[in-house]
């Protein structure tokens, strides 16, 4: 028994039949093969659309500048030839030069890469601020990528948006 596709799209079939079995993938896969493969592109289109160039680093790269780790409940460290990751867990605190940063979890890659998840801030000296729900930082570059829900503080001016770059180096953000 095959089905026809507008059956399927129109919502006629809310769970599959008691009948079908194996050969349902198939049937699914004749009919409508074009319309998952157009469905599977909708559900891509948010993250391909959201994928931004990072802008160039303006001033020179700190090298040999490790991001220290201050305190944390819980490390767990993963070493191989090529790469030293830790991951955080708990608590965490970080600082790399003049840049305090604070979050619940993290995985820190050869002490140059962060990726910091949940209650995020970055402290910048005593002039800037910012927080988010997730970091990209480069300690080489000293460039930051924050999302979700961020918010950056430099003396009385306050700015909200979802993504942030920005660049500690020169103290510029772009939104």
């Amino acid at each position: 028994m095959l089905i026809s596709p507008d059956a399927w799209t129109s919502g006629a079939f809310q769970a599959f039949p008691e009948w079908c079995s194996e050969n349902c993938f198939v049937i699914l896969h004749r009919y409508m093969g074009k319309q998952l493969l157009f469905g599977a592109l909708l559900l891509l289109l948010p993250f391909l659309s959201s994928a931004q160039n990072r802008p160039a680093t303006s001033a020179a790269p700190k090298e040999g500048v490790k991001i220290k780790i201050l305190r944390t409940d819980t490390t767990i460290i993963l070493q191989s030839s090529q790469q030293n990751v830790t991951k955080l867990i708990g608590n965490v605190k970080l600082y790399q030069d003049s840049v305090l940063m604070t979050c619940d979890s993290a995985i820190l890659v050869n002490e140059q890469q962060l990726f910091a998840y949940d209650s995020v801030t970055i402290q910048q000296g005593d002039s800037l601020t910012a927080f988010a729900n997730y970091l990209e930082y480069d300690g080489s570059t000293r460039q930051a990528y924050l999302e979700g829900d961020v918010v950056l503080l430099n003396g009385s001016r306050q700015l909200y948006t979802d993504r942030l770059d920005y660049d500690l180096n020169t103290q510029v953000a772009s939104y």
